[in-house]
């Protein structure tokens, strides 16, 4: 059976599932499945909501950003997702506090303020 441009028939909309006149031509040649503009703009959006790894907050990226390792929502939270923070106790005080894993590796993040760290300096001044 040979068709004509100008037939029309009904469709189901690929996205939507919403029905729509359709030229019979062009569904034969694998056009004619989205109902409306929008309709194929929502089939084809390549963003994904998603939520960020350091701060929670929902967020929109493209497909190809959520297999990457950590997606965060601003370069603030991807620094902070960065970071690895170790708990140390003071050695004058004893109270427990954090820092970052780099400044342990370095041989810092003895004290818990400067204060502590000043309360070491003068009395080893004292000693000498």
């Amino acid at each position: 059976m040979r068709v004509t441009k100008g037939e029309e028939q009904n469709q189901e909309s690929v996205s939507c599932g919403k029905e729509f006149q359709a030229d019979t031509y062009k569904v034969r040649q694998g056009l004619e499945k989205y109902c409306s503009c929008a309709c194929f703009g929502k089939a084809h959006d390549r963003h994904v909501e998603t939520i960020c790894y350091a701060c929670g907050k929902e967020m929109t990226v493209r497909r190809n950003f959520i297999n990457r390792k950590n997606p965060y929502c601003s370069i603030k939270c991807a620094g902070m997702g960065r970071r690895t923070r170790v708990k140390r106790s003071c050695l004058v005080c004893g109270k427990v506090f954090e820092v970052d894993a780099c400044v342990v590796k370095i041989g810092r993040g003895l004290y818990c303020s400067h204060s502590c760290r000043g309360r070491t300096q003068r009395k080893s001044k004292k000693v000498a």
